[in-house]
């Protein structure tokens, strides 16, 4: 290691060796004397000899070694990077993407791979699947998975471009949950749904004949549906000279009218009975 001793001349420049400069120099570097040693690590002579092969081999040699610390997490890398999707790399895949690793490509680890990528895990690999896998593996996204998108996989695998999914119950590294966030404001109310279709038959109203007396005695009224129809409900009208005692549903199960009985309490009374009828 050399070390090289420099200066600043009363103009500002650097210099070698050399009394030490005069107060003042380089005052916006420094406000006392600017006099400073460099300790020069590499040795020039050093680099000017390196060829640029060398110099590739170490940047490649540092790539192997960042990858070999990152594959030694993932026991199943490193993979021959040759596009073939055998079990070695299927195994090194299922590890990254939390399933099982048993080397079989089966249901269960592509719906592992799709909730790892974020699509929809319907277990079957289509063109979204294919297409997130080749961005996050850096191939061409063309949606076909073929030789050079599992090459890419494996480039991947083997350099730690893929991080490892943790289950819920296999992360050791996730904290605690933190508390639940206050609830935001409910949104705007969305527009009004056409209406549905209509159910059924719509029903008719059948009034039945009135009935009179007076006072002391008891009244009837019923009102009857058409052949074919059905009682839904009924009801009745009356002047308000009496008390009904009955209103209900005549006919059997089901309903086909409506009755109503009244004891008649003033001079007269009238009542009549309606009933709502539907096929």
């Amino acid at each position: 290691m050399s070390k090289v001793s420099y200066g600043a001349a009363a103009d500002g420049s650097l210099r070698g060796g050399g009394p030490k400069p005069t107060s003042g120099s380089w005052e916006h570097l420094a406000p006392r004397a600017v006099g400073f040693s460099v300790a020069v690590c590499v040795s020039v002579t050093a680099l000017a000899a390196a060829s640029p092969a060398s110099a590739a081999t170490a940047e490649s040699s540092s790539v192997r070694t960042l990858a070999g610390s990152w594959a030694s997490h993932n026991p199943f890398t490193p993979v021959a990077e040759n596009g073939i999707f055998g079990s070695q790399t299927i195994r090194a895949t299922q590890f990254v993407i939390g399933a099982r690793t048993d080397g079989i490509w089966g249901p269960m680890s592509k719906k592992a791979l799709q909730r790892y990528l974020g699509v929809a895990a319907d277990g079957v690999i289509g063109p979204i699947t294919v297409r997130a896998l080749q961005r996050r593996v850096g191939a061409t996204v063309d949606g076909q998975w073929g030789p050079m998108t599992t090459r890419a996989l494996q480039h991947a695998l083997n350099t730690g471009r893929l991080h490892r999914f943790f289950a819920d119950d296999d992360d050791d590294r996730r904290g605690a949950q933190g508390p639940r966030g206050p609830q935001g404001p409910q949104g705007s109310q969305g527009p009004q749904g056409p209406q549905g279709p209509a159910v059924g038959a719509s029903s008719t109203v059948v009034s039945g004949p009135s009935s009179t007396g007076t006072i002391g005695t008891t009244i009837q009224a019923q009102a009857d549906c058409p052949a074919g129809t059905y009682a839904l409900g009924g009801g009745y009208t009356y002047d308000g000279n009496g008390t009904v005692t009955d209103s209900v549903f005549t006919g059997g199960s089901p309903a086909t009218g409506w009755y109503v009985a009244e004891n008649v309490t003033g001079a007269t009374s009238t009542i009549s009975a309606y009933v709502d009828c539907a096929p």
